[in-house]
């Protein structure tokens, strides 16, 4: 095999012939550690040859995978290697920590908002064993349900609202939201609040839950990258599919720390809004802490530190 003037010649006793090609109509492949280099020609022959450093002198000569040369260098180099070794594992902690977390939103954001009715619906089944009917007057019921409706009216743009009241037994005073919009207040903690505008505070709260779609943001969080992505591309059959193994889910993780100070930033601009303070909110999440022994209920939620939320509505109205 010899070139001369961009000719690629070819012979030998067992061609019976000698070939001729245009080196320009010719793919040398990339160099892939010590295998055999090969030379593909346009009528499909393929020359394979271990005369790495005239292979090697050709590509120069002609110009011909430069940029693949200095990769081939590289994997080569064992420094180099290690240090593509500590990159990838880099690459996937940050990937953990916020590609996923930012995967999670989008795909959230993503759901339409039906698609999560099924889940929502199975997980207050699961809740049911924590629950009891409200004991509640029919009247006060009456009241609350209609500053719910009040409130979600200013509030609640991309769900069906629906307050759901309902004894605490286990979860005591708790309020809690699902991803289509249900949101559970027990009559504990209606008991506990001083005032209305402290169960408004709460129900605001919650429904910046479901507007920021915090609930299913959590459940794709953990559901995996494969599911984000099909989510993402607009593959909704195979989502709405392992949709019915989200509720346990989504009881399990409930929302991290940060969407619950998403969901107090939400609570607390609407309050300073309509009442020119958040105080409302803070009283109320004072008053839960106290009534759970120093922390706030964390069915369904990774509460951040009381004082620490406290904080954030002070430097709201600041």
């Amino acid at each position: 095999m010899s070139v001369e003037a961009g000719v690629l010649e070819v012979s030998g006793e067992s061609l019976g012939r000698s070939y001729q090609y245009l080196l320009s109509s010719c793919r040398i492949e990339p160099q892939l550690g010590r295998s055999e280099r090969v030379i593909k020609c346009p009528d499909d022959a393929v020359l394979e040859t271990r005369d790495f450093n005239r292979v090697a002198q050709l590509e120069e000569a002609y110009g011909v995978n430069q940029p693949l040369r200095a990769v081939h260098l590289l994997e080569s180099a064992w420094k180099f290697v290690g240090l593509s070794a500590l990159g990838v594992v880099a690459a996937s902690v940050l990937f953990f920590m916020y590609g996923i977390p930012w995967l999670a939103k989008e795909a959230a954001h993503a759901t339409p908002v039906r698609y999560t009715e099924g889940v929502s619906e199975n997980t207050l089944g699961l809740l049911e064993d924590y629950l009891r009917p409200s004991q509640l007057p029919a009247e006060r019921q009456a009241e609350l349900q209609a500053a719910f409706a009040r409130l979600t009216t200013s509030l609640g743009k991309s769900a069906d609202y629906r307050l759901e009241l309902r004894g605490g037994e286990q979860l005591g005073a708790n309020a809690l939201a699902l991803p289509s919009g249900i949101i559970i207040m027990t009559d504990e903690l209606v008991a506990l609040a001083e005032t209305d505008l402290e169960l408004e505070a709460v129900l605001a709260h919650e429904i910046g839950h479901v507007e920021l779609r915090h609930g299913m943001q959590g459940v794709y969080q953990s559901a995996g990258v494969f599911f984000l992505v099909s989510v993402l591309l607009g593959d909704v059959t195979s989502a709405t599919g392992t949709l019915a193994a989200l509720p346990a889910a989504l009881v399990e993780n409930g929302y991290s720390r940060g969407a619950e100070r998403e969901a107090d930033a939400f609570a607390g601009r609407y309050l300073l809004e309509t009442e020119g303070s958040a105080a409302a909110l803070g009283d109320i999440l004072s008053a839960l802490s106290r009534s759970h022994g120093g922390e706030l209920p964390s069915f369904l939620s990774t509460h951040p530190n009381t004082e620490k939320r406290l904080e954030q509505l002070e430097q709201l109205e600041r």
